[in-house]
C-alpha cells in the first residue's frame, strides 16, 4: 500500500488498525490516542522497544509549503522506521514512532506558541529517547530547549536558524539540512584554494550579516586566513548609505571582499560596488545566493535612474510629509542609491559581471550517486523528503553504534530505551559514516550538517572543494588576482618621508665627523682629555679610589684602550662570524598595507646562537657598568674634579 496512506488523521481507536507494507514486507499497527499517533510493528517478541517521538503540524493549512514539507517529511521518516524496523538494524530492538501534532488547532500569537510547548512536553511524557522536527525554526527552538534540557537528541529536517547551531543552550540538537553557515565552509574553502592570504567583510547590519561574518571570522582565523577589515552596512534598511560603507571597507586595502548579505542588502551591495568600480580585475566578490536575475534586473532599475538624473528628471518626490516613516520603508534601495551618489554613470551588466564574482548556492542533482538513486527508486511513487530519511536513518545508525560499542549490550539496551544514556546522545554520537541519499551524513560540532554545495565551477562536499573548471575573473581570465593590494616600493627618490629620512642621517654624520675633527684639533685640552665613554670614565674613577696600592690618581689612557677596547673587538668579531655563517638576503619590509621597502635579513641556523650571544655580552656590559656607578656614587664629595659622578651614574 502507499506510505501516503499508512495513518488516517481522523482515526480515534486505541486498538489499533493493521497495515501492511508490500515495498518493505512489512506488517505494523497504527493506534491513537489523546491525540496522538503510534506506530509499531507487528512483531515484536523478545524485541526492546525504543519510542522516536515525531513533532510536526500535522492539521497547519495556511502555508501549502509548510503542508507539503509536512506530509512528506512524515511519509520519509515512516518509510525510514519501516527499513530499520525490517533489516534489524537495531539488533535486538524494534522502533516506534510517537506522532504529535505541534499545531493541532488553528491558532495565532501566544496561543499558537502554547500549543506547540504543549505538544513538546506532551510527547516527552510518552518516554521518547529522540525527536525529529519541528518544521519551523522558531518552534523548533522551543522544542530543542526542553529536549537539550533533558538530554534527549533531536533533529530537524527543515530549520535552518543558525541561532540553533549554539551548543550551549542547544547540546543535543543536530539537523540535516543545510543552514547559513554551511556558505562559510564553503567560501572559506574557495578562498584556500585559490591562494588568498587575507579577506574583507562586509555584512548587512542583520540576523543573518552577524551571525554569517562572525562565523567567518572565527573559521578564517581557525584556517590561517587573515580577515584585513569587516565592515557592516544597511543599517538604515533601504535608506543606508551603502556607498560610504563599500568605500570604507576598500579603503582598508581589501582585495577579496566576502559579502555576508540576502536579498535586497546583497543586490545593493554589488549595485553600488559595481557603480563605484570595485568590481574589477583586481577584486575578487564572493556571495552567498544565486541572484542573477535578481541582480540583472536592480543594475536595470539603478541605471533607470541614473539616466533620469542625467536628463534633470526629479526620481523621488515625497509629498507625503506626514507619513515619512511609510516612504523610508517602502522606498527601494537600489533607486534610493541611485539618487543618493554624486557619479553619474550607467554600469555596463555585462563586462562588470562577466567574471569574478562567485556566488554560492545549495542545489541538490545527485543523479548516477549511488545512495541518491537507490532512495529515488524506492521512493519514485512518494513525496521524497531525504533530510526528513536521513534524519532518521541517522539516529537509528547512532542508537546502535552506542549499543554495539558497550560492554553490555543488553544492560545499554535497556538503559537507552529507558532514556538513561542522555549525556552521549550528543550530535557527534550521529557522526556514524551513514551515506544517505543526499551523500555521506556529516555533523559538525555545532549539530550542522556538512553535505555537498554545489556552484557554478564545481562542488564542495564535507569541505572538500572539486572544481570541474577553472573560475573565471573579472578581466575574463582564469589568472587568480594576488588578493593583496598593489605595493608601492620606498626608494630614495619615491617620497618625501624619504628625502626627511635623508636629511636627518646626513646631519647627524656631519655632525659625528664634525665632533670627530673638533677633538682632534683641541686634544690637549682638559675638558677633551677627560672625556671617555662610560664604562672608561667609571672604570679609570674606580680604578684610582680603590687601589690601596695606588700611588697617583693617573690611568693611562692605553690602559682604558684596553678595556673599552677589548670590549669593541669582542664585538665585532662576533658579528663577522655571524655574518660568514650566514645567508644575507634582501627581504620586503611592509609599511603599510600599501607600501614597503627592501631590506637585508640574516638566514641561517646559528642565528639565535649569536643573537643570545650578543644579548648576554651587552647585560654583562650593563651589570658591569651599574657596578662601577655604584661604587663611585660618592667620589665628588672630596675631589671636584670628579663632580660628573651623579650624572654619569644617572646614564648608566
Amino acid at each position: 500500500m502507499s506510505l501516503n496512506h499508512w495513518i488516517d488523521d481522523d482515526d480515534t481507536t486505541a486498538d489499533g488498525i493493521h497495515y501492511f507494507d508490500k515495498s518493505n514486507n512489512f506488517s505494523f499497527v497504527v493506534s491513537r490516542h489523546n491525540d496522538t499517533t503510534f506506530i509499531s510493528p507487528t512483531m515484536t517478541e523478545g524485541l526492546v522497544e525504543l519510542r522516536i517521538g515525531v513533532l510536526l503540524p500535522f492539521h497547519q493549512k495556511d502555508s501549502e509549503a509548510t503542508k507539503k514539507l509536512t506530509l512528506s517529511g512524515a511519509s520519509a521518516i515512516r518509510m525510514a522506521v519501516a527499513e530499520i524496523n525490517t533489516q534489524r538494524m537495531i539488533p535486538g530492538a524494534y522502533i516506534t514512532l510517537i506522532e504529535k501534532d505541534s499545531y493541532p488547532k488553528e491558532a495565532e500569537g501566544q496561543a499558537s506558541i502554547t500549543q506547540a510547548v504543549y505538544a513538546a512536553v506532551s510527547l516527552i511524557q510518552k518516554g521518547v529517547i529522540g525527536v525529529i522536527g519541528d518544521v519551523s525554526s522558531s518552534w523548533t527552538s522551543l522544542s530543542a530547549l526542553m529536549t537539550s534540557t533533558l538530554q534527549i537528541p533531536q533533529c530537524s529536517f527543515s530549520a535552518v536558524a543558525t541561532s540553533l547551531s549554539d551548543k550551549t543552550q542547544y547540546g543535543y540538537f543536530f539537523r540535516t539540512i543545510s543552514t547559513n553557515l554551511a556558505y562559510t565552509d564553503a567560501a572559506l574553502t574557495f578562498v584556500l584554494s585559490q591562494g588568498w592570504p587575507m579577506i574583507g567583510i562586509l555584512y548587512s547590519d542583520d540576523d543573518f550579516g552577524q551571525q554569517l561574518s562572525q562565523n567567518m571570522i572565527m573559521k578564517a582565523r581557525t584556517q590561517g586566513i587573515k580577515v584585513t577589515s569587516y565592515q557592516t552596512f544597511y543599517s538604515d534598511g533601504p535608506v543606508s548609505d551603502v556607498q560610504t560603507s563599500v568605500e570604507t571597507l576598500m579603503a582598508t586595502g581589501s582585495r577579496i571582499i566576502l559579502l555576508a548579505a540576502e536579498n535586497d542588502a546583497q543586490l545593493t551591495a554589488l549595485t553600488v560596488a559595481a557603480h563605484l568600480g570595485y568590481i574589477n580585475n583586481d577584486t575578487v566578490w564572493i556571495t552567498f545566493g544565486e541572484n542573477t536575475d535578481a541582480l540583472w534586473n536592480a543594475v536595470d532599475r539603478f541605471n533607470s535612474v541614473i539616466t533620469r538624473r542625467i536628463n534633470h528628471v526629479n526620481i523621488y518626490n515625497n509629498t507625503n510629509g506626514n507619513n515619512t516613516y511609510q516612504w523610508m520603508t517602502n522606498v527601494d534601495p537600489i533607486e534610493y542609491a541611485a539618487n543618493s551618489t554624486a557619479v553619474l554613470n550607467t554600469i555596463a551588466f555585462n563586462s562588470t559581471f562577466a567574471g569574478g564574482v562567485f556566488m554560492f548556492r545549495y542545489r541538490l542533482n545527485l543523479t548516477g550517486y549511488a545512495p541518491y538513486d537507490e532512495f529515488m527508486r524506492k521512493w519514485a511513487k512518494l513525496d521524497p523528503a531525504m533530510a526528513a530519511y536521513s534524519c532518521m536513518m541517522a539516529m537509528a545508525h547512532g542508537f546502535n553504534h552506542v549499543i554495539q560499542n558497550s560492554t553490555n549490550t543488553n544492560s545499554t539496551m535497556k538503559k537507552l530505551a529507558a532514556g538513561q544514556l542522555g549525556e552521549y546522545m550528543t550530535p557527534s554520537t550521529f557522526n556514524t559514516s551513514f551515506v544517505g541519499p543526499e551523500g555521506p551524513v556529516l555533523f559538525d560540532e555545532n549539530g550542522d550538517t556538512m553535505k555537498g554545495n554545489p556552484v557554478y565551477i564545481g562542488s564542495i562536499i564535507a569541505n572538500d572543494l572539486h572544481l570541474i573548471s577553472e573560475p573565471i575573473y573579472h578581466d575574463g581570465t582564469v589568472k587568480v588576482p594576488t588578493g593583496t593590494p598593489d605595493q608601492k616600493l620606498l626608494t630614495t627618490s619615491s617620497t618625501a618621508l624619504t628625502y626627511a629620512i635623508m636629511s636627518v642621517a646626513s646631519f647627524g654624520i656631519l655632525a659625528a665627523i664634525a665632533t670627530i675633527l673638533l677633538v682632534l684639533i683641541y686634544r690637549k685640552r682638559e675638558t677633551f682629555k677627560a672625556s671617555r665613554n662610560l664604562i672608561a670614565k667609571n672604570y679609570r674613577v674606580y680604578r684610582i679610589f680603590n687601589n690601596i696600592f695606588i700611588t697617583r690618581t693617573v690611568v693611562r689612557d692605553f690602559q682604558l684602550l684596553k678595556v673599552s677596547g677589548g670590549i669593541l673587538a669582542f664585538d665585532a668579531v662576533i658579528l663577522m662570524i655571524w655574518l660568514s655563517t650566514s645567508e644575507v638576503q634582501t627581504v620586503d619590509v611592509p609599511v603599510s598595507s600599501s607600501a614597503y621597502y627592501v631590506g637585508c635579513d640574516f638566514h641561517g641556523p646559528t642565528n639565535m646562537v649569536f643573537v643570545w650571544i650578543l644579548t648576554v655580552f651587552a647585560a654583562m656590559q650593563l651589570a658591569f657598568a651599574t657596578f662601577l656607578a655604584f661604587k663611585t656614587r660618592s667620589v665628588g664629595k672630596n675631589y671636584s674634579k670628579y663632580s660628573e659622578y651623579k650624572q654619569i651614574g644617572l646614564s648608566v
